[in-house]
């Protein structure tokens, strides 16, 4: 709409170029998508982990840190962002 790219376009094709192992490939799609495919990928055993205490009768694990991770993969999209629409031109 504005003709500029959003933060996280490439995102996908930079996934499946990690996943193959094309990390430079990666890289040229989206710098930041190694930091949220950590993410995602982190994602699976720590729901695990969450359900495991559940099922122990405990309360699931939170603490404010737990932000932290997921706020750098965001704060890295948008400064990889505002770094490429700066250079376009």
């Amino acid at each position: 709409m504005f003709g500029m790219d959003c933060p996280s376009c490439g995102l996908t094709r930079a996934f499946i170029s990690i996943s193959h192992g094309q990390f430079m490939r990666a890289w040229h799609f989206n710098p930041a998508s190694f930091l949220v495919y950590a993410f995602v990928a982190s994602q699976i055993p720590w729901r695990l982990f969450q359900l495991a205490r559940i099922r122990r009768g405990r309360l699931p694990y939170f603490s404010p840190w737990l932000m932290t991770f997921p706020a750098t993969a965001m704060g890295a999209l948008i400064v990889q962002w505002i770094f490429r629409v700066l250079l376009a031109d």
